[in-house]
């Protein structure tokens, strides 16, 4: 298996291509942010996205925590791209998962999707992600076929 990874700056203008070119969604390149302050989870998630062919020619950056995950989308915003995806650990140091996507949505005004993953699994942890800003959260731990069907359901709402 491999992906072919535009830099960051060629993402939004390999898309624009490719939508005029009437691809369909299947062969559209996706772009993710990885956000987990464990090197191993973002490894974890970021093989099973490298691992599904709905996903080739992906973009896919890491980020170990909220505050650096919100520079990176600003960061790409500033270049004219944008993430597709957004997959956030709800708890890490400088500041979590649920926080960050509240202020992704209602400051920085991201259209994309998140998902949270998380371990846990109590009602009003996942009730307070949603709340946040995430689309969907996945409770730990996390299997391709937990991942791959939560970016399919929701990829296309």
């Amino acid at each position: 298996s491999f992906s072919l990874v535009s830099p960051p700056d060629e993402v939004g203008e390999v898309r624009s291509t490719l939508e005029t070119s009437e691809a369909t969604i299947d062969t559209v390149p996706t772009a993710f942010l990885i956000v987990d302050d464990s090197a191993l989870n973002r490894k974890i998630v970021r093989r099973i996205i490298e691992s599904e062919s709905r996903f080739a020619n992906c973009y896919i950056e890491e980020a170990d925590d909220g505050l650096t995950a919100i520079d990176a989308v600003h960061s790409l915003t500033e270049k004219g791209a944008r993430f597709d995806f957004i997959l956030m650990d709800f708890i890490m140091l400088s500041l979590h998962g649920p926080d960050a996507a509240k202020i992704l949505r209602t400051n920085m005004k991201f259209e994309g999707k998140i998902v949270g993953i998380t371990g846990n699994a109590l009602p009003h942890d996942i009730a307070h992600f949603i709340e946040s800003g995430a689309n969907e959260v996945i409770i730990k731990p996390l299997t391709k076929a937990k991942l791959v069907d939560a970016l399919l359901r929701i990829r296309s709402s």
